[in-house]
């Protein structure tokens, strides 16, 4: 089996550190000329200058770096291969950590896996990295730890009548109290509006708006997810998309962690017993929310990381 780096983060990462280079260079080099064309150079703008095509070599430098933390993985019956190194039996491996918060270096953290080797060396594999790393980690959790042959998982279909009978509590804001929720009804209705007026003025350009206004109300929405957990099931909607309805078996999840990155949107990562992985931004819910849903989860035995620390 093969696993590759996956082609639209990696196709991200290059050209937006190649455009950053690019720019810095260009500005750098130009105003370096400029100055010593002059008969009094302004040293201290060169010596800036100087700084920004360093910080060029940093940003190649962190291509590079990208490229080595996502090598192609060769996995074999009784060995893994990782580009451009050694074929290790799966003898030499002395542990795997299969999910986590993980850091890769260079910036590069998330979900991953860590795979420990009895050379003490260890390998950190992220899964927003690779296209099918879930893959990988079903075959080394068949063959590694319960040391069987490997073969493929799958999880049963759900359906309605499943769960439609069973109690359910609730674990949803609403929506004008958080930020994503009044942007997307903002921007709902500028566009709207603007839809409106385009087709007794402008007709010309209706689909550009309409099309632009779908955009940004979509990206938008994607922070208005919220949970309903019910005896056996747990249940993702969404306040705008309200034909959503992800449902997932208790005794199928894994774990679930509770994350934020940056500045960006509180979310729920569920990974499943096959090791594939979803995750659900929820702007709406509140940190009283979150802690109760927690203690729920908690309560059905489902083990939750807690990475939002404002609880």
């Amino acid at each position: 089996m093969i696993f590759r780096r996956n082609p639209l983060y990696a196709s991200f990462v290059i050209i937006l550190l190649l455009a950053l280079s690019g720019l810095i260079a260009y500005f750098s080099i130009l105003n370096i000329y400029k100055e010593f064309s002059n008969i009094k150079p302004n040293l201290s703008l060169v010596l800036l200058c100087l700084l920004g095509m360093y910080g060029v070599f940093i940003l190649l430098t962190l291509i590079v770096s990208y490229f080595k933390k996502t090598p192609t993985i060769v996995l074999n019956k009784s060995s893994i291969l990782f580009e451009n190194g050694d074929e290790i039996p799966l003898s030499n491996i002395s542990n795997i950590i299969y999910t986590g918060d993980k850091n890769a270096g260079f910036f590069l953290m998330g979900e991953g896996m860590q795979i420990e080797f009895i050379d003490k060396t260890k390998k950190v594999l992220l899964d927003d990295l690779y296209t099918d790393l879930w893959k990988l980690k079903q075959s080394l959790y068949q063959s590694f730890t319960l040391k069987q042959e490997p073969q493929e998982f799958t999880i049963e279909p759900i359906l309605e009548e499943d769960y439609q009978n069973e109690n359910k509590t609730a674990f949803k804001g609403f929506v004008f109290f958080s930020m994503m929720g009044v942007l997307s009804y903002l921007f709902g209705f500028m566009y709207l509006f603007v839809t409106v007026s385009a087709f007794f003025k402008e007709r010309n350009i209706i689909w550009i708006v309409i099309i632009f206004g779908i955009f940004i109300v979509g990206v938008t929405s994607y922070g208005l997810h919220y949970f309903i957990l019910t005896d056996n099931h747990l249940i993702i909607k969404n306040h705008n998309f309200f034909w959503k309805n992800d449902v997932f078996r208790l005794s199928d999840i894994k774990k679930i962690s509770f994350e934020k990155r940056g500045k960006g949107f509180n979310f729920m990562r569920i990974i499943t017993n096959d090791f594939k992985m979803n995750v659900y931004s929820a702007d709406t819910l509140g940190q009283k929310q979150w802690k109760n849903l927690k203690e729920h989860l908690e309560v059905k035995d489902i083990e939750v990381n807690n990475y939002l620390h404002f609880f």
